[in-house]
C-alpha cells in the first residue's frame, strides 16, 4: 500500500516537474505573434535595435572597427554590401555587441529578427 502511494506520488512529481518545464520553456520562445512580427520587422525597428546596442561604438566619429552604422541606411542594404555582411556575420556568432559590465545586449529574439531582417535584405539585393 506504502509503495503504490509513493510510486503514485512519484509519478505525480515527474509529471509536475516535466510540466514546469515545458511551461518554462514556452515563456523563453517566441509567441507566434512575436515570430510574424519579426519576419515583418520594419526598418524603422531594426535602425532602433542597432541605435541601442551598436551606434554607441559604430558611428561615424568612433568608426570602431572601420565601421559606421549610423552611416548606413538599413532601408538600401544594397548600397553597402561588405559592411552589412560583416554586421552579420558579427551578430551571428553573438560577438556583437562585446559582453561588458554594465552595456546592454540584444536577447535572443532581438538577434534573430535583426539577423534576418538583415539577411533576407542582402538576399533581395543578391
Amino acid at each position: 500500500m506504502h509503495r503504490r502511494r509513493r510510486d503514485t506520488i512519484g509519478l505525480m512529481a515527474v509529471v509536475f516537474i516535466a510540466t514546469a518545464w515545458m511551461v518554462a520553456l514556452r515563456a523563453q520562445q517566441p509567441s507566434s505573434a512575436t515570430v510574424t512580427g519579426a519576419s515583418a520587422s520594419s526598418s524603422q525597428q531594426q535602425r532602433a535595435v542597432l541605435n541601442r546596442y551598436c551606434i554607441s561604438c559604430h558611428n561615424q566619429k568612433l568608426k570602431t572597427g572601420g565601421l559606421a552604422l549610423d552611416a548606413l541606411d538599413v532601408d538600401n542594404l544594397g548600397d553597402h554590401v561588405v559592411e552589412w555582411e560583416k554586421t552579420v556575420r558579427k551578430l551571428r556568432v553573438r560577438a556583437m555587441p562585446p559582453v561588458a559590465p554594465g552595456r546592454p545586449r540584444p536577447d535572443e529574439a532581438t538577434y534573430e529578427s535583426l539577423v534576418s531582417y538583415l539577411e533576407k535584405g542582402l538576399d533581395r539585393e543578391a
